[in-house]
């Protein structure tokens, strides 16, 4: 097909007190090349009563969404129309602007008062062409004659109706009809007040709101044409975002995808969007969600879509005016992968915007929200401190698997503990000596076992070892496992998911040196002071003798802070930490110490 005229046309109409919109519509021209095929192959036929101003219901093979409602089923008209929601025949006389109940819900490629005469050979029948959910309806005219008493010739058109993006299209055969006066359009009516969209053909068609043009003759006929009719998202605005679900972390980003629309979007203002190519041209739609359990979903785009990239940015549910939680893009060279937004609090609704990045593409997008923890891939592992073997103070680690991916696909099937997902990661620097304890907490928590595989390199699918400590059936203390051959100064990637991936929720634990590595916390011989505490923005520390390192944990045993002072002085920064207890691990080449921080 090849295009020659386009034309953007502004139809946002509101029905009735309810508000339901007709949504606006994107109005294409193209013309069709090849030569028309009269007898398609496959179809359903349509038998009708009355072979004039017959009717007859037929099913839609999916839910196609017209005039603020759904439908999953149509009446298909001898008329040269289909008609939602209303019984009756589609009238004969022809008026796109009516109010008559005949003449309203109406989508008609052809409008008027057409006939079935045997001797034309004709035939009205529909057919489902493609794979949901990109599906479309087909439904043919074939040589349908005026019923005109002196009327000779016939012609043949086609509507399209298409799946999720409830696109409308009209197809143009040839002509031979000698009498004509139609409508070629579309209308809805609320009880009250109809609204149509009435095209008028030629090189350059045009599309009015406001006169209906219902006297199309045999010499404006389209023949050759393709008119395509694209609703331009209902989401425009912050105000009327498209409510969608956050879906389970391991639902198929591709077959549980929102398709985002952007064409004939328009810019809703507001605070502009931090990242992500913004401008004042930009058009951008909007969808709101409920925030999961976890607090965290991740945002994936599964294919290229017609957008050169899918920018962002979130929200709390009070839009454009509010404060951003975060922006960015994802490219072409990031489909399929995650990204991560955090701190939500769970229940509460959130806002996403989405435009594309420059503003110069436009059409449809595919994304996906599911659950999701931050550290459920390797790339995002949560760097862990290993604690003195008779440290005086430590902090679990509540490894949570609700919600979490398989990542499986990227980094390979562990060895051990039936490994069927769910998977969780860490990473921690090996001590001098090589060697780690992994110890789990007298709590036993959700897990049935503890299951970890160790992992070295950049590409985090090389396993090193793989162990378990069982849980469900013993009792605490239980057992300790120990990593060994590690080098002393490397980066190693600890991988835990629970035993045949059935149980959800937390476990905790955390790692320690061996009882060979540093001995009895020694506390005399690193005699330090450090303040303010509470502090919020430093913490001062001062020892007698060399510091080599100072470590901050959280309360889920993370460490959020770490600076290798080589002196005797150090200024620990925690102005951008939240408040709360920290543990502050301080030590030098023969000992270790930890204390108490409060941040406020």
């Amino acid at each position: 097909m090849r295009k020659t005229t386009l034309l953007l046309v502004s139809l946002f109409w509101i029905l009735g007190i309810q508000a339901q919109t007709l949504e606006t519509y994107q109005f294409q021209q193209e013309n069709l090349t090849g030569t028309w095929n009269n007898n398609l192959t496959g179809m359903t036929e349509i038998t009708f009563s009355n072979l004039d101003d017959g009717e007859q219901s037929i099913t839609i093979p999916f839910t196609f969404k017209y005039a603020g409602h759904s439908y999953t089923d149509v009446r298909v008209g001898v008329n040269g129309g289909i008609r939602f929601g209303t019984t009756g025949d589609i009238f004969s006389s022809n008026n796109l602007s009516s109010t008559d109940a005949g003449h309203t819900n109406i989508i008609a490629p052809l409008w008027d008062d057409w006939k079935m005469v045997a001797a034309d050979n004709p035939r009205i029948s529909y057919k489902l062409y493609g794979s949901a959910p990109n599906r479309y309806l087909l439904i043919d005219w074939k040589n349908m004659r005026h019923y005109g008493s002196s009327a000779t010739g016939y012609v043949s058109f086609r509507l399209l109706l298409r799946e999720t993006t409830n696109v409308i299209e009209f197809l143009y055969g040839p002509s031979t009809s000698s009498t004509m006066s139609a409508s070629i359009g579309f209308n809805a009516n609320d009880g009250t007040t109809t609204t149509f969209v009435s095209v008028t053909p030629g090189n350059s068609a045009t599309v009015s709101t406001t006169t209906a043009n219902n006297s199309i003759s045999t010499t404006d006929y389209p023949a050759g044409k393709h008119y395509i009719f694209s609703p331009q998202p209902p989401n425009d605005f912050y105000t009327l975002p498209t409510v969608i679900t956050v879906n389970d972390a391991n639902a198929d980003p591709v077959s549980h995808a929102v398709s985002a629309y952007n064409a004939g979007a328009t810019n809703s203002g507001g605070t502009a969007p931090q990242n992500g190519m913004w401008s004042t041209s930009s058009r951008d739609i909007w969808y709101r969600f409920t925030a999961p359990a976890g607090g965290i979903v991740s945002l994936t785009r599964p294919d290229q879509g017609s957008w050169s990239s899918l920018s962002y940015a979130f929200y709390p549910a009070g839009g454009a005016t509010g404060p951003e939680i975060v922006s960015g893009y994802i490219n072409s060279s990031h489909i399929g992968k995650k990204v991560y937004i955090t701190g939500l609090t769970p229940g509460n609704d959130y806002l996403i915007r989405m435009w594309d990045f420059g503003n110069n593409q436009f059409g449809y997008m595919h994304f996906c929200l599911r659950e999701g923890q931050v550290n459920e891939d390797a790339e995002n592992a949560i760097q862990l401190g290993v604690f003195d073997h008779n440290a005086s103070m430590i902090l679990y680690v509540n490894a949570n698997n609700q919600g979490a991916d398989n990542s499986a696909p990227i980094n390979g099937t562990p060895s051990c503990g039936s490994f069927g997902g769910n998977d969780v990661w860490y990473k921690f620097t090996a001590p001098s000596d090589g060697k780690v304890e992994v110890v789990h907490s007298d709590t036993a928590g959700d897990w049935s076992s503890f299951v970890f595989a160790v992992y070295y390199g950049p590409t985090y699918n090389t396993e090193i070892s793989c162990d378990i400590i069982y849980i469900s059936g013993h009792t605490a203390p239980y057992d300790i496992k120990t990593i060994t051959g590690l080098t002393a100064g490397s980066t190693y990637y600890l991988r835990t998911y629970d035993y045949g991936n059935n149980d959800f929720g937390i476990s905790p634990f955390y790692l320690r040196t061996t009882a060979a590595a540093s001995g009895i916390e020694n506390i005399a011989s690193l005699d330090f002071n450090y303040y303010p505490n509470p502090a919020s923005d430093v913490i001062n520390v001062n020892a007698q003798g060399n510091i080599q390192k100072i470590e901050l944990y959280n309360i889920n045993g993370q460490v959020v802070k770490s600076i290798e002072p080589n002196n005797e002085k150090a200024t620990l920064d925690i102005s951008t930490l939240p408040n709360g207890l920290y543990l502050m691990k301080v030590q030098n080449d023969k000992s270790v110490k930890t204390v108490k921080i409060i941040k406020k």
